[in-house]
């Protein structure tokens, strides 16, 4: 019996952040999905991706896509020419699709966020496959009543109303399962599930007092840890003004930033001109086998996101045992258990942030009762990243096995 063979688009990089750096959810996927199928994976010839590391099973097809990432950074008009390049995305990757299902017929069509899912869309339709829609999160929460926001997030609305057999959006708290049901999917075809976590990392050898040595911090300063990729909408500028604040109130911290970014620039200026300059550390991207220590090394994991706070890096936290303080944004609440779990913060203003924060650092029975809690609470309810894919794997089965029974001999394994 031959393996099934999976079309998927994406402008998602393997690593948000640099090869072995940043979110894992598109690289678990890949590597779980090419165990079961073959894969023929779409993107664009773009610096962040590597063939060397595209997973056992998937093949990489490459094209140039016109227009990517230019005037991004201009507010004002960068939605415009990001909308553009949306298009020619698709029109781009389209003659590449068609060259691929000539060579070998596609049994199922995978649109990997909101680039890939109108490319698959319309495979599916000229091929008469099944379809797949995923989706990371979204932004579209609470925007889809304004209509200045509908027109600058044309291409998000767009994608997320394209049909599809299978939608799976990911519960990260920014309750894309309200969006989609606003959007009019039916609710039987989509499957609104958490990441998984790499339950692993707790084995990791790396320490917190190796990592504190290497950033030059003293064992008994207190740490406070952001991880995430530098963009606006993670705030990582209120990690900095809380860090200002405390420093200013006499109450000196460490704050280390994990990742890199579009408002790197923009966030070192601010970290510079902040009364907590000097105690403000960016040191990049870390390799996903070193990131366990810089965990360990926390004395609080902040997360304080605009849209939501379930992001890879809070469930990796809880895993590891280090207190989380987040922003009590989006679905958040459904995750971090006020006093239980972690420590929620409503009002997203620095001050009333950084009460919260010297609070915690005050008590370090409280943060390692936390800790403890937290740990032992991802044990129970976190799906680890196997859990996570089989059950996506058994939904795309179930979609060959509707189309195809058995006449064809198709199999996904």
């Amino acid at each position: 019996m031959r393996r099934a063979h999976l079309l998927m688009v994406s402008q998602i990089p393997l690593w948000s952040m640099g090869k072995a750096t940043g979110g894992p959810a598109f690289r678990e996927t890949l590597t779980h999905l090419g165990r079961r199928f073959d894969i023929s994976l779409v993107t664009p010839d773009l610096e962040y991706v590597d063939e060397s590391a595209i997973p056992e099973g998937v093949a990489l097809h490459t094209f140039h896509h016109r227009l990517h990432g230019v005037a991004r950074h201009i507010r004002k008009i960068g939605w415009v020419t990001d909308t553009l390049g949306w298009y020619t995305f698709r029109s781009s990757a389209w003659p590449i699709v068609k060259r691929i299902h000539e060579e070998r017929p596609i049994d199922l069509a995978y649109g990997y966020e909101i680039y890939g899912v109108p490319v698959a869309r319309r495979a599916a339709d000229r091929f008469d496959v099944p379809m797949v829609a995923r989706y990371q999160g979204t932004l579209m929460s609470g925007r889809l009543s304004e209509r200045l926001p509908r027109l600058r997030y044309h291409k998000h609305l767009a994608a997320l109303r394209t049909a599809a057999d299978l939608v799976i959006m990911t519960d990260d708290g920014t309750l894309g399962d309200r969006v989609l049901e606003q959007l009019g999917h039916d609710a039987s075809r989509v499957r609104f599930w958490m990441n998984g976590v790499d339950h692993s990392i707790s084995q990791s050898t790396v320490t917190g007092p190796e990592v504190r040595r290497e950033l030059g911090i003293g064992s008994d300063a207190l740490v406070l840890l952001t991880v995430s990729r530098l963009s606006h909408w993670k705030r990582v500028d209120r990690a900095i003004d809380v860090a200002s604040l405390l420093h200013e109130r006499g109450e000196p911290v460490e704050l280390v930033i994990v990742g890199s970014g579009p408002e790197e620039s923009k966030l070192r200026e601010r970290a510079e001109a902040s009364s907590a300059r000097g105690r403000v550390r960016f040191v990049g991207g870390v390799e996903r086998s070193r990131l366990p220590g810089h965990y360990r090394a926390a004395d609080i994991l902040l997360s304080l996101y605009d849209y939501s706070n379930l992001a890879n890096p809070v469930l990796e936290s809880m895993v590891l045992g280090t207190p989380v303080l987040a922003l009590d944004a989006g679905g958040t609440s459904n995750l971090v258990i006020d006093g239980t779990n972690g420590v929620l913060v409503e009002n997203a203003d620095p001050p009333s942030i950084a009460d919260s924060v010297s609070r915690l650092l005050s008590d370090a029975d409280t943060r390692a009762a936390l800790g403890r809690r937290s740990a032992e609470w991802a044990s129970r309810n976190l799906w680890d990243w196997d859990a996570r894919m089989a059950a996506e794997v058994a939904e795309i089965e179930r979609l060959l096995a509707a189309r195809l029974g058995g006449e064809r001999g198709v199999a996904g394994r």
